[in-house]
């Protein structure tokens, strides 16, 4: 009933039903008119009906400078009021640049008399309130789509719908990883998609660089991540940003082939460390800003933790990240017994299924699975709980599930992230994903939160019918202006695993992907064929 009155409001108040008995020149003059009324009449009616979700933004102490001296991180913002919200302009080829053409190297530094004052008058915080009005101010509010009356629908719709997403044209990189103790015999596959191209972003290596880290099941071409890279690497004749930005497709993701059995997880970094390694390698001296959405948020916030000061990333932003997967997944498996949404986590399980299925010859041959067939053990996977009992369990090499489940949390590592993040997630979120290290969380400068009453789990939809949209996009692009204006000398990227083995990774071509994905299809279709030594070595 409510959707149906809002329709009907959208439809009276919509500036395209005219009638051409209007002189046009009168459409034209009074069309801002109507849409401002237009505007104002559906935030009125979502206050109204409880839809409005104004920002809450949470953060440690706003006296805490970001770039005193003594803080790790080491963080200068530049007097030269310029950097503030970068200026950038056009090429011909229609991609961004310094509008003065000032590397990160070469920023302005304050006099020796006024750099404490300078200091002690920016921080973190205010840099976010005085730049992202969509993050503070009136302008700061969410308005949740009323046809969504569930926020896994909010979730659903995000992920599912396009809402208005652009078409990114993308060039990829296809990148081979070694492989822990247990699978020396195989390597990773992992693939980067740039946009713009490469040799265009290789021009212009010292501007900034957006990386995505997707969520599971998302990938470059992912309806949610193409209006996230549209609207911050999309020339700005287009609406865009104009930055440069890459999307690091997880292990049997956007056709990435899984080339060995360790599966993407929520407790290990190092694919993230690898490609890393290989972006800085590629980008000396450009300023990094990391996006991580639901999973990806989380394997940022280890890794983060894990770099602490240290760490090549200049800023990080994290949505909905998954904090606690134990959480996560069991709350996850109590409100699928709700009639409205029963038939979305069966879908989840078998979203998981679907990236690790085709390529179910990788795990013949593993006595660990006790599985005679896989693909039939696949098919008995219901839950998301039996899917990581049978494999990330088995391939993270843990005891039982609650190792696994503590491996799996990010609670202990909030306390060490030492440059500045932000995360955004909503209450009504998957219960206790997130909102159990919101304490933790508020007790660290770096970290500011920006919390809304509704939005779900990376959702955040407003809008009605066609006019649907992703309110995120909005307060994420203000965010990463605002922290781009914040200096920080170049940190090398770390070229050591955890567990202290060196990090190589290094490029092949899409051929070779394929001749290797052939070979261990002829090598390793049969059951119970051992695993041979099958990998492209460097």
């Amino acid at each position: 009933m409510i959707r149906s009155f809002v329709k009907v409001l959208a439809k009276a108040l919509d500036m395209e039903k005219t009638t051409t008995a209007i002189a046009p020149s009168v459409i034209a003059t009074s069309r801002p008119v109507r849409g401002a009324f237009r505007k104002s009449a559906c935030r009125i009616v979502s206050k109204s009906l409880g839809l409005a979700s104004p920002v809450h933004m949470i953060h440690a102490n706003d006296s805490i400078p970001v770039q005193l001296k003594s803080n790790p991180s080491g963080l200068i913002v530049s007097d030269d009021e310029s950097f503030v919200r970068p200026k950038l302009y056009q090429t011909d080829s229609g991609y961004s640049s310094y509008a003065n053409s000032v590397s990160s190297q070469t920023l302005p530094s304050p006099k020796p008399q006024d750099k404490q004052a300078k200091v002690e008058s920016i921080t973190y915080i205010n840099q976010i309130r005085n730049h992202c009005p969509h993050l503070h101010g009136p302008k700061a509010v969410y308005h949740r789509s009323p046809s969504i009356i569930h926020p896994l629908l909010n979730w659903t719709a995000s992920v599912r719908k396009p809402l208005g997403a652009p078409r990114i044209h993308y060039e990829r990189m296809w990148l081979q990883v070694t492989e822990p103790a247990g699978y020396e015999s195989f390597t990773g596959s992992l693939s980067l998609d740039f946009t713009p191209s490469i040799e265009v972003q290789k021009t212009f290596s010292e501007e900034p660089l957006i990386i995505c880290l997707p969520h599971v099941g998302g990938h470059s071409n992912s309806y949610n991540i193409r209006e996230l890279m549209g609207a911050l690497c999309g020339p700005k004749q287009s609406g865009g940003r104009g930055y440069r930005g890459v999307v690091l497709n997880h292990r049997g993701h956007g056709s990435t082939p899984l080339t060995s059995p360790r599966i993407p997880n929520l407790y290990d970094t190092e694919d993230q460390r690898s490609a890393l390694l290989h972006l800085r390698r590629m980008f000396p001296v450009a300023k990094f800003v990391v996006i991580g959405l639901s999973m990806g948020g989380a394997l940022l916030t280890k890794l983060l933790s894990e770099q602490g000061p240290d760490t090549t990333i200049h800023a990080a932003l994290a949505m909905s990240p998954v904090l606690s997967g134990e959480n996560f997944f069991i709350d996850l498996e109590r409100i699928s017994s709700a009639p409205l949404v029963a038939r979305i986590v069966p879908r989840l399980v078998s979203a998981s299924v679907s990236l690790v299925k085709p390529y179910s010859y990788v795990f013949n041959g593993d006595a660990r699975l006790g599985l005679e067939d896989v693909d039939e053990g696949m098919d008995s996977l219901v839950k998301m709980d039996d899917f990581h009992n049978r494999f990330a369990k088995v391939y993270g090499g843990f005891r039982d599930r609650d190792e696994f489940y503590e491996a799996a949390s990010c609670l202990d590592d909030i306390k060490n992230i030492a440059i500045p993040m932000i995360v955004m997630w909503a209450r009504d979120d998957i219960k206790g994903s997130v909102s159990c290290g919101e304490h933790l969380m508020a007790e660290n400068p770096n970290i500011i939160q920006a919390v809304t009453e509704h939005g779900g789990h990376i959702g955040f939809v407003s809008g009605v019918g066609k006019r649907q949209r992703r309110w995120s996009t909005k307060p994420i692009c203000e965010w990463v202006d605002a922290v781009l204006a914040l200096h920080r000398e170049p940190v090398p990227a770390e070229t050591v695993h955890r567990d202290g083995r060196d990090i190589e990774v290094w490029e092949v071509t899409q051929e070779q992907l394929e001749a290797l994905v052939a070979f261990q299809v002829r090598t390793m279709a049969k059951p119970g064929t051992p695993m041979p030594n099958i990998g492209l070595k460097k």
